[in-house]
């Protein structure tokens, strides 16, 4: 009977531990930790060694994410992978809700820039 016990203390301790870890998880993704590659549309001027403030619109799942830097300034339009901390699309937000993101050049390996959230999406 002892054994079986044991036996049902480490059953009870290993689903406290994966669910300790999913909880985990959600809470390091929902604040943005982890990273998401995309291909997306940039519009922008030249890109000196600064970070540029971009918008993006919400816009609706599967669409290629569009953003919009130098204040709409634009001397450039290309596709590229764009390494996002934050989410692109947010649920509940109507399509024309704009995304805030602060986004700079990668001088190392990986997608050519990176964006990360500036407001609370």
């Amino acid at each position: 009977m002892s054994e079986s016990k044991g036996v049902s203390l480490v059953w009870l301790i290993l689903a406290v531990v994966l669910f300790g870890v999913v909880i985990l998880w959600g809470y390091l993704d929902e604040n943005h930790y982890f990273y998401h590659d995309k291909t997306a549309r940039i519009m922008r001027t030249g890109w000196d060694n600064r970070a540029k403030d971009c918008d993006s619109i919400n816009g609706t799942v599967g669409q290629q994410p569009v953003l919009q830097c130098d204040g709409g300034h634009s001397d450039v339009q290309e596709s590229i992978m764009v390494r996002f901390y934050g989410d692109t699309r947010v649920e509940g937000e109507p399509d024309t809700a704009r995304l805030h993101w602060k986004c700079e050049r990668n001088r190392s390996s990986g997608p050519a820039v990176t964006c990360r959230t500036t407001s609370a999406n």
